[in-house]
């Protein structure tokens, strides 16, 4: 036997190294795409509608922690919010400002691909899939102009999209429960109103990941625990880091208290027919359905659980909005409490649409993504009002069934491409004639 076919010789070895220089490659693929979508995309950077409220605070939290908290004397809730901004302050003393708050970001956005391409390897995605459907999830502008923003909302869709991504997994261990349970209690520090956009993934969780009634029981408590544990770790550091006593007392003074009527409510209801945005869920699911019964498919576990998520959650949005007199469906900073598990359904329903596509349509499609999202949309194609919508969601939803005869592809495609118009193709509204904040639904000016 020749020395280049034995287990040490040189064939071998150079083998090993091109081995393990591809498995890093894998690795920092997904830190490497989202770098390069912001450079190609160039996102609006904190907001795309900013106010003089919210950078006022997170930018000063974030960039000096010490002289913010003597300035805010500890007085207002905004200081329990740590895990919105005590990362990226860390980042920011690391890197500088705006570097420093841009990795943080990224770091978000890395992980997110990551775990999504971990779901995609037990739906036994191709690369191509894998690609698409990760871009979808993170480019989408719901997505993006939450995360680029200096209030909480950029924490909550951040880690909202790594929590429900792990709890689809089909099987939950030792880590993705310590990890939920550490991602529950920075949901709650981020925004207690993330409680309902947290319930009904750990939910799925407990139901799919888990098999038995006793580890079920188990599962849950040791979630509870870890986030009880993470709320109590952020007070004692801060206690002991900045001498702050009970960094949670501002927040629970302003809920005993209660808020009062939100001054961003409308009031009126001509924002449900230009709130085009706010229909993203049932469209989905609606094309999702049908496009299944139409080629007679049944939908996974993983499937049927983020359906689930995504009914319930929005169920709870119509509920909150109407019979509880709030405003989650309204303004777009509360609404970021539905995108993690509606943008995680639309990015699952993409890569089972584009199952059967040849290499060659796949990165045409994320190809066209990429430039409907840098162009935009001319005004002369806004969406109509109302009851137009209306009239042409169903209609859409009932192209999308009959394209799926002939080609999934396409017909994912269309569906795609729709949802994307719902954000950036809005009609005009001005919020401004009730309150003196721009808090426009239009998304079309975020990339740059």
């Amino acid at each position: 036997m020749s020395v280049e076919t034995t287990q040490g010789g040189p064939v071998h070895r150079a083998a090993g190294r091109h081995s393990a220089a591809r498995r890093l490659l894998v690795r920092l693929a997904p830190a490497a795409w989202c770098t390069s979508l912001y450079l190609l995309l160039r996102p609006e950077n904190f907001g795309l509608t900013p106010n003089a409220l919210d950078p006022f605070f997170y930018s000063g939290y974030t960039v000096n922690l010490d002289d913010a908290l003597r300035a805010t004397g500890i007085r207002w809730y905004f200081i329990s919010r740590w895990s919105a901004y005590l990362p990226a302050h860390y980042f920011t003393v690391i890197a500088g400002p705006f570097l420093g708050r841009l990795l943080f970001r990224l770091v978000l956005t890395t992980a997110a691909v990551v775990l999504l391409r971990s779901l995609g390897r037990a739906s036994r995605w191709r690369w191509e899939q894998t690609l698409l459907a990760s871009t979808v999830l993170i480019t989408m502008p719901m997505f993006v102009r939450a995360l680029f923003t200096d209030y909480t909302e950029h924490a909550v869709v951040g880690y909202g999209v790594l929590l429900v991504c792990l709890c689809l997994r089909p099987r939950q261990t030792i880590w993705t429960t310590t990890a939920l349970g550490v991602l529950s209690g920075l949901l709650l520090v981020a925004n207690p109103t993330s409680l309902s956009m947290i319930a009904a993934p750990l939910t799925a969780a407990i139901v799919v990941g888990v098999r038995t009634y006793k580890s079920r029981a188990a599962f849950a408590v040791a979630i509870g625990s870890l986030a009880g544990v993470t709320i109590l770790l952020g007070a004692w550091y801060f206690s002991w880091r900045f001498g702050v006593a009970h960094i949670y007392r501002p927040t629970i003074h302003f809920m005993e208290n209660g808020p009062g009527r939100d001054p961003l409510k409308s009031p009126r209801l001509d924002w449900l027919g230009r709130f085009t945005w706010i229909y993203g869920p049932p469209i989905v699911l609606a094309a999702a359905a049908a496009v299944l019964c139409i080629r007679k498919q049944r939908p996974s576990a993983m499937e049927w659980s983020i359906a689930g998520i995504v009914l319930a959650q929005y169920i709870y949005q119509i509920v909150d909005q109407f019979l509880r007199d709030s405003d989650g469906l309204e303004i777009s900073y509360y609404w970021s409490n539905m995108y993690p598990s509606f943008g995680v359904l639309l990015a699952l329903v993409i890569a089972r649409m584009a199952e059967g596509a040849s290499r060659r349509r796949l990165i045409a499609l994320l190809i066209g993504w990429l430039l409907l999202l840098k162009v935009g949309i001319p005004d002369a194609l806004l969406l109509p009002v109302g009851l137009g919508f209306m009239f042409l969601a169903v209609l859409v939803v009932a192209l999308i069934a009959v394209t799926a005869r002939a080609s999934m592809t396409a017909a994912g495609a269309v569906l795609g491409c729709f949802v994307l118009w719902t954000q950036i193709g809005a009609p005009p509204y001005d919020p401004t004639a009730y309150h003196p904040y721009n808090m426009s639904p239009r998304y079309d000016k975020l990339y740059t």
